[in-house]
């Protein structure tokens, strides 16, 4: 029995021996050498010593910074890239056991070549960082042909494209996408209709701004800006949804702009119809000292909706310094919702003692009407500018409420209530 605790003990010790080697981390920070910019999302791995394949790996955050956990004491070597840049590399980097070791600031050299005093770069690279964000080079990527603008941002650091096709900046809530500098929302109905059929061979760089300059301070928290290239004008561009469903549900979109050379005019329209049936059923049954009683409901209900929505907008730019922006939009909506319910109450012996039957009809409508007019005035090139607007807001409400009560098919109550803003 002795000899059994015995063992029991030496195999918990040699477990927390184990355990506690494997409590040593590595930590660094990756920037651009030039600039001193932290380098996100960038691969960094670490390998044993005499090991081909990496024991772990980890992508930098927004800050550059990166940290391996649960390693165990050794000597390591780390490698770190990063698309445009060349591969930096450690060796012999000795960690003890339980130790938390920083690397500190590690910096990474942008990919050219060096003679004497002359520096001679081939190509731009494809991912230039700097202190609003990151610059991607359309030119240097395998899909600067045959691909669309959405195709290139799927590959854009920061940028996330989801499964419709709309990209916005990670951990960003409020992007905005801006081709050559201007928001798109004056140049298209639609962005995503038109990133998806944007040839990529157009666009000569995406730059992705996570900390916007003072000019588009009021823009949003991060913005995509779509740069063509000089001369390439988009045109016109539109299409027609249409969508329908088993149930009778329907909706038909449309949407066309066109864009000039120093102005641009979009708009949309739309229209949707939607019915919902619903049925809820409920059984309840109340306890009490000396009795009980149960408690049915029956409810069944339908929703009918449609609704009309118009869109336009025009861009002008009157010169080099002064824009003018104008939209309007006009959606309608109405509604014709019904429901019935049947309440059954029942004695202990499940006996029906009384029925109460509930009817609620609600019809409504509303009407929404926005326009705004903008002028701007770019007063220096320090980012000062001037800026006039106007905006005219109208809004209708109308709603209309009908309930009828019932008991026991022989006593009935009536209410109505309506509504209007």
């Amino acid at each position: 029995m002795k000899r059994a605790i015995l063992l029991f003990l030496l195999f918990l010790s040699l477990h927390a021996s184990v355990f506690a080697q494997q409590q040593s981390s590595l930590s660094g920070k990756l920037v651009e050498q030039g600039t001193q910019v932290p380098v996100p999302n960038a691969a960094v791995s670490v390998f044993k010593a005499l090991a081909d394949q990496p024991f772990a790996t980890v992508i930098t955050d927004e800050m550059g910074n990166f940290k391996f956990r649960g390693l165990s004491a050794g000597t390591y070597r780390l490698r770190a890239g990063y698309m445009g840049f060349t591969t930096l590399t450690l060796a012999d980097i000795v960690l003890g056991s339980d130790q938390e070791k920083s690397l500190g600031t590690l910096k990474l050299l942008s990919e050219q070549n060096t003679i004497g005093e002359v520096t001679i770069t081939a190509t731009k690279p494809i991912v230039e960082f700097g202190a609003d964000g990151v610059t991607y080079n359309v030119d240097q990527s395998v899909l600067a042909e045959g691909s669309t603008a959405t195709d290139i941002l799927k590959n854009v650091p920061l940028v996330q494209v989801d499964v419709d096709g709309n990209a916005s900046i990670a951990g960003k809530r409020n992007t905005r996408i801006f081709i050559d500098g201007k928001p798109s929302d004056y140049m298209t109905a639609n962005i995503t209709d038109l990133l998806n059929v944007l040839p990529s061979d157009a666009i000569e760089k995406i730059e992705v701004m996570t900390n916007p300059p003072a000019k588009y301070s009021a823009d949003g928290e991060g913005i995509i800006n779509v740069v063509l290239k000089k001369g390439y004008k988009i045109g016109f561009n539109g299409n027609v949804g249409v969508t329908a469903g088993i149930r009778g549900n329907a909706n038909t979109n449309a949407n066309a702009s066109y864009r000039g050379k120093n102005w641009s005019v979009n708009g949309s329209g739309a229209y949707r119809e939607n019915i919902g049936r619903n049925t809820n059923r409920s059984y309840r049954q109340n306890f009490f000292p000396d009795t009980s009683f149960y408690y049915n409901q029956l409810s069944q209900g339908r929703n009918l909706g449609s609704g009309v929505n118009f869109r336009t907008g025009f861009d002008w730019d009157i010169t080099p310094k002064q824009n003018l922006r104008v939209s309007a939009n006009i959606n309608t909506n109405n509604s014709d919702n019904s429901s019935g319910t049947d309440f059954f109450y029942l004695d202990e012996n499940q006996v029906q003692s009384r029925v109460r039957n509930q009817q609620n009809t609600t019809d409504g409508n509303s009407r929404n009407f926005n326009f705004n007019a903008d002028y701007r005035l770019n007063i220096d090139t320090a980012g000062g500018k001037l800026t006039l607007g106007l905006t005219v807001n109208n809004s209708r409400n109308n709603y209309f409420t009908f309930e009828i009560s019932e008991f026991n098919c022989n006593y009935r109550t009536v209410s109505a209530h309506r509504s209007h803003d």
